[in-house]
């Protein structure tokens, strides 16, 4: 049985609404809930839990949206840009383009992405996991890395 790349992308605008809306209001219900519990435990657990998300948003929902796969309507992967690539401070077209190169140069010394994941350490033989998911995003790495990279 051979299967059509195709047959793995169902564009569908509903679900990629509900997808949307739905990882906004867990970022702006988990903010809400730390600044209301006002507990250091609470806010460090709040970051890694709104770092998820917003993970969700700007490369999930972002890549799916380059790829006009979000909704089934093509303009509106561009039209809706501002849920999930401005917050990033990129636009769609920016991002199509940058994005758009790593497939083209996919797993050569060309693909910024092999160098990404080189610094990051996810190369590395013996990757400290824990490490990775857990501390670096609460540190603010993540953060610094993007930053880094977009200007």
């Amino acid at each position: 049985m051979n299967a059509n790349p195709q047959e793995f992308v169902r564009r569908n605008t509903l679900r990629g609404v509900l997808a949307l809306s739905r990882n906004w209001a867990i970022i702006f219900v988990t903010a809400a809930i730390s600044i209301w519990a006002n507990n250091i435990f609470v806010y460090l657990i709040s970051v890694w839990i709104i770092g998820i998300f917003q993970y969700a948003i700007g490369e999930v929902l972002l890549h799916e949206a380059s790829h006009y796969n979000l909704f089934r309507n093509k303009k509106l992967n561009d039209y809706l840009e501002v849920f999930y690539s401005l917050p990033f401070f990129v636009t769609i077209s920016q991002y199509r383009g940058y994005h758009l190169d790593h497939h083209y140069k996919m797993n050569t010394e060309a693909d910024h992405l092999v160098e990404d994941y080189e610094i990051l350490g996810l190369k590395k033989e013996k990757k400290n996991m824990f490490w990775i998911w857990f501390i670096k995003p609460v540190l603010g790495y993540a953060g610094y890395f993007y930053i880094r990279h977009v200007i």
